[in-house]
């Protein structure tokens, strides 16, 4: 029989909490490591796209086609920048210059208003202008066409 007062403690229970002990230190042992270890410095390599040389042009102001007879044709102003792939502006772009305006002219007064709203219009006339500017310019230069001003009004 138990004496009066003691506490009789299973032998499975003893082991079971051994076990807890040494599982419960284990595992906050790991976790301490974990949290203090130095955190591996991993260098961010940005690929930031490169640019080339860009031009800027003077603004231009010309009357778009007018689809309604006696109405007054609509104004656009546009300033834009061409940027090359080239290392270096050519010596020579200076020559091709007034053409390269002209051009951006001839395409403006074929267009209308309504060509041009919205982002979309504003895409394809880009693209027509980088195309028309690399079939004037020797060994096609020209990557991108910004606009830094676009005002359409009357």
């Amino acid at each position: 029989m138990a004496e009066k007062g003691k506490i009789v403690v299973d032998a499975k229970f003893v082991v079971f909490l051994i076990a807890l002990v040494i599982l419960a230190t284990s595992g906050s042992a790991l976790l301490t490591s974990r949290l203090l270890a130095q955190p591996k410095v991993v260098e961010a390599v940005e690929d930031k796209p490169e640019f080339g040389p860009r031009v800027e042009f003077d603004a231009i102001t010309v009357n778009l086609q007018n689809g309604v007879l006696g109405q007054k044709a609509p104004l656009i102003r546009v300033k834009l920048v061409v940027e090359l792939g080239t290392e270096k502006i050519p010596d020579d772009f200076d020559v091709y210059k007034p053409v390269l305006q002209d051009k951006v002219i001839e395409l403006l007064r074929s267009k209308t208003a309504t060509d041009l709203t919205g982002g979309e219009g504003q895409i394809r006339l880009r693209q027509e202008i980088r195309k028309a500017f690399n079939e004037i310019l020797p060994r096609e230069p020209v990557t991108s066409v910004y606009f830094t001003e676009f005002l359409i009004g009357n």
